[in-house]
């Protein structure tokens, strides 16, 4: 034996407690959300986003099992050069590491960096990322798979 269940009347106070239950939980979560991104990770102090995001360790290396080595360090001669650092200072902003290499005056003004800003690069920590290496792999994967 089935009882039918008489209807209800909707009503703008239903309306209203349901909206007011959906945007509770959404606010809810969200603070849970913003707690836990600013608690698991401090960030970096930086007066400037953009020059920090550029200022980083940059490096060029022949591996020891490379297969055509003479090649990779004429690549590498080729890049320290005094005038292909100059074109890479010209024409893309990087920091010449040759020290014969002078900034121009008309570039010191929008340079984002320059040598006095050296010191402060970040370096990458290369033993705590090979100790890491399968979590980051692992993560990296998760992450751009999705």
């Amino acid at each position: 034996m089935s009882t039918l269940r008489e209807s209800r009347e909707l009503t703008g106070k239903h309306v209203l407690l349901c909206l007011l239950g959906f945007f509770g939980v959404v606010f809810a979560v969200n603070a849970v959300l913003v707690k836990a991104a600013t608690s698991t990770f401090g960030g970096v102090e930086t007066s400037s986003s953009y020059k920090a995001g550029l200022m980083f360790e940059q490096d060029v290396a022949v591996t020891a099992g490379s297969k055509n080595k003479a090649a990779a360090f004429d690549y590498v001669n080729w890049m320290l050069k005094k005038e292909t650092q100059e074109m890479w200072l010209r024409q893309f902003y990087w920091l010449p590491a040759n020290t014969q290499v002078k900034m121009p005056d008309d570039l010191r003004p929008i340079m984002p960096a320059t040598q006095a800003d050296i010191p402060k690069i970040l370096l990458w920590d290369w033993l705590w990322i090979n100790d890491q290496r399968a979590k980051l792999v692992d993560r990296w994967n998760k992450e751009m798979s999705s």
